[in-house]
């Protein structure tokens, strides 16, 4: 993490530079390369006619964040399909399953950063994978997508354990939730 990059004002950036390595590049858009050459009226220019010196600035590495892996348990195809398709617009890895049972198999094998959870699921209910998820998993949030609209509904997703709870149809609701739960996550698990 503590690693610095190197990068030359004005310059591109080479894909094959690596952190704390000094590259000579010299002022680009096309005019001069890095082992080029060009001929100018008074001149040949090239990488040794400046004093690169003075133009090195020393900055951070841009890192780019680890896609946060999200668990989406819903029976409902269509529904699953919608969520997969607008969570990974929105730069997340989503994995789904259509039951109790596929769902507890796939966080045996992956980790996620997030749960998304229906209420009503072919092999029980939604209320006792939330339970069952927050038990093993205490530190992953665990959001309801539901058609169960009500107070009550929402009551008892909250005291099951889950962070949020959104009544079906409200996707944008939704994807603002998600975004609030892992905006301060490190999702590296994903990137494994």
């Amino acid at each position: 993490m503590g690693a610095t990059a190197y990068c030359l004002l004005l310059s591109a950036f080479s894909p094959s530079q690596e952190a704390g390595q000094k590259i000579p590049m010299v002022f680009g858009a096309g005019a001069v390369y890095n082992t080029g050459i060009v001929e100018f009226p008074l001149g040949i220019l090239n990488r040794d006619s400046f004093d690169l010196d003075k133009f090195w600035l020393e900055a951070s590495p841009i890192m780019l964040p680890a896609k946060c892996r999200i668990l989406c348990v819903d029976d409902h195809e269509d529904t699953s399909y919608m969520l997969t398709h607008l969570l990974e617009q929105s730069n997340y890895e989503v994995v789904t399953a259509g039951s109790i049972r596929d769902a507890l198999r796939l966080i045996e094998e992956k980790e996620f950063d997030l749960y998304i959870l229906d209420k009503r699921l072919p092999d029980g209910s939604g209320l006792d994978l939330c339970r069952r998820f927050t038990a093993l998993t205490p530190h992953v949030p665990v959001i309801f997508y539901s058609g169960d609209a009500y107070e009550l509904h929402r009551q008892e997703g909250l005291y099951a354990g889950a962070e949020a709870y959104v009544p079906k149809p409200e996707i944008d609701k939704l994807i603002e939730a998600v975004g609030q739960l892992l905006a301060e996550k490190d999702c590296a698990v994903a990137a494994a």
